[in-house]
């Protein structure tokens, strides 16, 4: 998609990631779809603001609309959590889950599998008060004390030998873990649902919600999206919008929603009739309410390679907690410096 942006051969309509938006934007090479909103009454105030905040500027001018989304959920395996005499996950914190990964460590499967990840370990950190930058994106801001609990929690099960990560079980990721049943508990997004029915379709699993940090009261959640944009040289931008607003629109949302594939990026559809029968996709919508975006804008990449080390290298026990986020931390500061 970048070659062909920078060749100028660049479709009418097409799907813009949050680090296209990011890159786009500024450049002049998204089509302003606000006087189209404004014109047809469509208020960017109808989708989640977590989801369309990524494709908005400051001023509010918007280039993209959310197609859809997806969150995590804590997946755990119903047959393994009730022969441990466990309580319902639906209520757990932090220390009911390092106590449930023990008690499910046994007979060769992992309490959890949690790989060394940013967009797992994210949602951990703002739980615990954290945050990944700082407020205007200049700075990292993973070095805090509430980070470093969070990155203590989450390494502790790799280094307690009541968690592992897939690589650690030959598996690929951890949904495939989970579905072999080499792990209890994973924290996934809905695209777990349609792999484990055609994959896995024996395995009896439930979806929570993300457990609450004790200390804070509060639990957390990452959320994932792309938008619908058009190229702002398009020769036409009436029909590009009108693509985009069935695209967005409740009756292809409702169609996407009822055919498992995701969540929708429409506030109106959060009581559709399809969540009555499908509580567990019930869950993952809650995580537009208390979740944050999983894009850190320009240095986005970097955030997320140099905090995957940073977890991995305190995983396998080659750094401290401390020293790895300050490593880390380092490191994205001097490309933040080196790339304003």
């Amino acid at each position: 998609m970048r070659a062909n942006v920078a060749s100028g051969n660049v479709p009418d309509v097409f799907y813009v990631t949050p680090p296209m938006g990011a890159e786009y934007t500024p450049s002049g090479k998204l089509l302003n779809l606000s006087p189209y909103l404004q014109r047809d009454n469509v208020s960017p105030d109808n989708y989640y603001p977590a989801l369309q905040k990524t494709f908005d500027c400051a001023d509010g001018t918007v280039f993209g609309i959310p197609k859809d989304w997806n969150s995590l959920g804590l997946f755990y395996n119903k047959t393994m959590v009730q022969a441990a005499g466990l309580t319902d996950p639906a209520t757990w914190t932090w220390d009911d889950l390092t106590n449930a990964a023990q008690k499910l460590n046994v007979n060769g499967v992992a309490g959890v599998s949690l790989p060394a990840d940013a967009s797992r370990w994210g949602a951990f950190l703002y739980a615990a008060g954290g945050q990944m930058l700082s407020d205007d994106g200049k700075k990292a801001n993973f070095t805090s004390q509430a980070a470093q609990d969070a990155a203590t929690f989450y390494t502790n099960f790799e280094k307690t030998k009541t968690g592992v990560m897939p690589s650690d079980v030959g598996a690929g990721w951890d949904g495939e873990a989970f579905g072999k049943g080499l792990a209890a508990i994973t924290f996934e997004g809905g695209w777990m649902i349609p792999y484990m029915a055609s994959t896995f379709p024996n395995v009896q699993y439930g979806i929570a919600p993300m457990p609450k940090d004790a200390k804070t009261g509060k639990s957390s959640d990452l959320v994932y999206t792309n938008a619908w944009g058009a190229s702002a040289n398009t020769q036409h931008p009436d029909a590009a919008w009108q693509v985009i607003k069935y695209m967005t629109g409740s009756d292809y949302e409702q169609q996407v929603l009822h055919d498992g594939f995701a969540l929708p990026s429409l506030k109106s559809l959060e009581t559709d009739s399809y969540f009555g029968f499908n509580p567990g996709v019930q869950v993952l919508l809650q995580g537009a309410q208390n979740g944050v975006a999983d894009f850190y804008g320009p240095a986005d990449t970097e955030v997320h390679k140099d905090v995957a080390d940073a977890l991995e290298s305190v995983m396998l026990g080659k750094a401290s907690v401390a020293d790895a986020l300050n490593q880390a931390s380092t490191k994205v500061n001097t490309w933040i410096q080196q790339n304003e």
